[in-house]
């Protein structure tokens, strides 16, 4: 079930945001006014891990996310790599599938991000 995280700092200036986490999946949203403006789909399951950025001016993008670094004495953020188109495909319906079987998701959101991959 998505969990929402509630302190997120807002700046002035910025764009508001929300945050949905499942144990290897997390969602930003971005508002722009009251609609959506971009959405930030990153599932952190690696080394296959897939984040899928779309909406606002930069269209759709997938990326492989890196595990951060080998050293495991570190925590070191993990990195975004763009991903191959012939991969997308097959992890764009594992999104979809993660997405249509969980719940505790707004349906207006959850609505809208399978909308987008639909179309994409």
């Amino acid at each position: 079930m998505f969990r929402e995280i509630k302190n997120i700092e807002h700046q002035d200036g910025t764009k508001f945001r929300r945050w949905f986490q499942l144990p290897n999946l997390e969602l930003l949203v971005w508002y722009k006014t009251a609609s959506f403006d971009q959405i930030f789909l990153c599932e952190i399951n690696f080394p296959d891990g897939l984040c899928l950025r779309f909406g606002g001016i930069h269209g759709v993008e997938f990326y492989r996310v890196d595990d951060g670094g080998d050293n495991p004495l570190k925590n070191q953020s993990p990195l975004l790599f763009h991903e191959s188109l012939e991969k997308e495909n097959l992890k764009m319906s594992k999104l979809k599938s993660i997405l249509l079987a969980e719940e505790g998701l707004e349906p207006e959101i959850k609505k809208f991000i399978l909308n987008y991959l639909e179309r994409s």
